[in-house]
């Protein structure tokens, strides 16, 4: 093999005559089972004059790579009011709170925003993840890889939190001027 055009790297030859037993799956090591947890609550009641019907929820999506999640809080009031004969009012407000960890899972594995995946996908399995030390395996330099970043230091190391707050209401107000004759005022954002 050292005399082939191209040599065949000293890694290969290693794995072939039984020397490397390295076996890793960097797939596996970087994706998991991802469970899906939700609370919802509702109540809702009132009187003649005034009805209310509110809801809440919690959400929690562990992603399928290792340090990727999504967590959702909301929240939706409506409230209708008769506040006379002729005036009536409606509310409706539906804030909610996102956070989410955000792992670049998907591409081609190189640029800009390197993938998880596309890395894992490259990776040997005859290196392994982490060096003796228990670093994280510089995959750059290695004589039967392509200059990889290690897809668990990828998926670990890089922090992609993006947070959101979005409120959605509007209020609206009824005035019977006579039995066939309305005005409707509606305000909402």
């Amino acid at each position: 093999p050292s005399t082939w055009k191209v040599p065949m790297p000293q890694t290969s030859l290693d794995v072939l005559d039984g020397k490397n037993t390295i076996e890793t799956d960097a797939m596996d090591a970087v994706l998991r089972t991802a469970p899906l947890t939700t609370y919802p609550l509702t109540d809702s009641g009132g009187t003649e004059k005034i009805k209310y019907a509110l809801s809440g929820e919690y959400l929690n999506q562990d992603g399928i790579v290792i340090n990727s999640n999504f967590k959702r809080y909301s929240l939706r009031a409506n409230v209708d009011a008769q506040l006379s004969k002729r005036l009536s009012v409606k509310l409706n407000l539906n804030p909610s709170y996102t956070d989410a960890h955000v792992v670049s899972a998907s591409g081609t594995g190189t640029g800009p925003a390197e993938s998880v995946i596309g890395m894992a996908a490259a990776a040997n399995p005859f290196y392994p993840l982490y060096d003796k030390n228990g670093n994280y395996f510089v995959y750059t330099g290695q004589d039967a890889s392509a200059d990889l970043l290690n897809p668990v230091a990828l998926a670990k190391e890089i922090q992609n939190r993006r947070k959101g707050m979005r409120l959605l209401g509007n209020v609206s107000a009824k005035y019977d001027i006579t039995d066939d004759l309305d005005i409707n005022i509606m305000l909402g954002g």
